[in-house]
């Protein structure tokens, strides 16, 4: 039997929680072929102990393109997951320093292809959602008579420019000078191993827009309490200018709550199958021109790939259509039956299998 090592990272947000779930779903299978094991690559302990056990029949899957790579004995696969058409920096040597590249997405593939990736080692297994979590039979806010009367947006996810945070905050205003029965909620901070902090820049972007009724939360947030929140809307607004997959919003989904999202990167993956079942918010593509992508991943070729572009205006008037007409619960019970059964870990885990056993030669 050969060991499946999955090199997961902290903490359990993002790629952390895909690492987790997959490996939760795997250890449920019964298989004679391959025995998971979890490592979790933060940990330089664990490291260096999986490099020390290491043997040429392993398979090591990796999530982040960690620099003791060389150092593993056996195959090595990595998972790969961006955020714009152009693949991070360090994609030129993916090819010799792995068997076989997983993509989350056929967007995603799409764009490694575009930049040279050989299509017979590159295969899409979708991320997931975990459908005994996400699930539309949670306590969800009832409205009753006389009670709240405004419409409640919720977005979800660390602060940064590709969340669209700016142009949700602008047309919030747009929409609020026609509409005053409208609220927004803020979930933005970063989630560290040592807590959850503000980013300066989006503190002064709600410093800017303080006279709106908008509302932040800051926290390490248990399951139950994100549940709350996600609860406590009437729709996620979801207008990132590109996602790896977007586990708020597939969440949202699951949990049958309404979302008004883009449909530019790996979230195009699930969405494409509820077209019509949520509120998509239209966009144009250009170049990236944001500072702070172009200093976490530089390119001495200018060339930082392509991301959304949402108008102000268009997303204002996309709420105002959601205030005036929110869709019925048959509408959202649908889009959560779709990706709770399409797009769960145990379906992810089941692609992994497929495509490992296909794709590596054994032996």
């Amino acid at each position: 039997m050969s060991r499946l090592r999955l090199f997961g990272v902290e903490p359990v947000t993002g790629i952390g929680l895909h690492a987790r779930s997959v490996h939760e779903a795997l250890a449920r299978y019964e298989s004679t072929w391959l025995q998971p094991e979890f490592v979790n690559a933060s940990a330089p302990d664990q490291v260096a102990q999986a490099i020390q056990d290491s043997a040429p029949g392993d398979i090591n899957l990796l999530f982040r393109d960690e620099p003791f790579v060389p150092d593993l004995t056996g195959r090595k696969v990595y998972w790969a997951v961006f955020e714009s058409t152009r693949p991070p920096p360090g994609y030129e040597r993916w090819m010799s320093r792995y068997d076989l590249m997983l993509s989350p997405s056929h967007w995603a593939r799409e764009a490694m292809l575009a930049y040279g990736l050989p299509p017979e080692r590159v295969h899409v297994v979708p991320e997931g959602v975990n459908p005994m979590r996400h699930h539309p039979f949670k306590a969800r806010e009832r409205r009753a008579a006389g009670q709240r009367t405004t419409t409640r947006f919720l977005m979800i996810g660390k602060y940064e420019t590709r969340k669209g945070y700016e142009v949700a905050f602008e047309a919030f205003r747009l929409a609020i000078a026609q509409n005053p029965q409208l609220e927004l909620l803020v979930k933005a901070d970063w989630i560290t191993p040592t807590g959850a902090v503000q980013h300066p820049d989006f503190m002064a972007l709600w410093q800017r827009h303080a006279d709106l009724p908008i509302r932040v939360y800051t926290g390490q947030y248990t399951d139950a309490q994100m549940a709350q929140l996600r609860g406590e809307a009437d729709c996620l607004l979801f207008p990132s200018l590109c996602e790896g997959w977007g586990l708020p919003l597939i969440e949202c989904i699951a949990e049958g709550v309404p979302v008004m999202a883009t449909d530019f990167g790996g979230q195009a993956e699930y969405l494409s199958s509820i077209q019509g079942l949520y509120h998509h918010i239209a966009t144009a593509v250009a170049a990236i021109d944001c500072p702070q992508w172009q200093a976490w991943y530089p390119r001495p070729d200018g060339d930082h790939g392509c991301w959304a572009r949402v108008d102000a205006q268009v997303l204002a008037d996309c709420m105002l259509r959601f205030a005036a007409s929110p869709p019925t619960t048959d509408t959202v019970l649908r889009a959560a039956q779709v990706v709770r059964t399409r797009f769960s870990w145990d379906a992810a885990a089941s692609r992994l299998l497929e495509v490992l056993h296909s794709a590596l030669p054994r032996g």
